[in-house]
């Protein structure tokens, strides 16, 4: 299954049905790669409000990790593997911060400040979704059963 996860969206799409818990951690991945690349290319001197409007979406991946810490931890607990919720959810803290720093540099027009706050909120993004990629979602699903799949899908919608 691990090598699924580190393929290209196109590879996995219809390796679960539209929905699947997995399926949508992994599309709201691609989805905040695509948001710092375009970030990345935006210049913040001649184009802050579209900048803003970018970081305002990418902001959004808090729902990602509510979803992560309210619905798959609980379910991992359950089997045992109490990690993910102690050293992730950390790291989500930590990410969160992150964001009201980028946010705080923001609104004071401070283009250094801001450049530093999102290459550090890049990078730490990049290496969680690595992390979910490579090892809490394959675990997840060696661990969860396709009924305890049902269900998750369920609370999330």
């Amino acid at each position: 299954m691990s090598e699924f996860l580190n393929s290209q969206a196109s590879a996995y799409e219809n390796q679960f049905p539209q929905g699947h818990p997995v399926r949508v951690y992994l599309e709201e991945n691609l989805l905040v790669r695509d948001y710092i690349r375009q970030l990345q290319a935006t210049s913040i001197d001649n184009n802050l409000e579209f900048f803003t409007e970018l970081f305002n979406k990418l902001s959004t991946v808090e729902l990602h990790f509510v979803r992560k810490e309210n619905q798959l931890f609980p379910y991992l607990e359950k089997h045992g593997w109490t990690s993910p919720s102690q050293n992730m959810w950390a790291f989500h803290d930590q990410i969160r911060d992150e964001i009201k720093a980028a946010r705080k540099a923001l609104k004071s027009g401070d283009t250094e400040a801001i450049i530093m706050t999102t290459q550090t909120l890049f990078r730490s993004l990049e290496h969680i979704m690595q992390v979910e990629e490579g090892r809490l979602l394959p675990n997840a699903l060696e661990l969860l059963s396709e009924e305890e799949w049902k269900e998750f899908r369920e609370g999330d919608e």
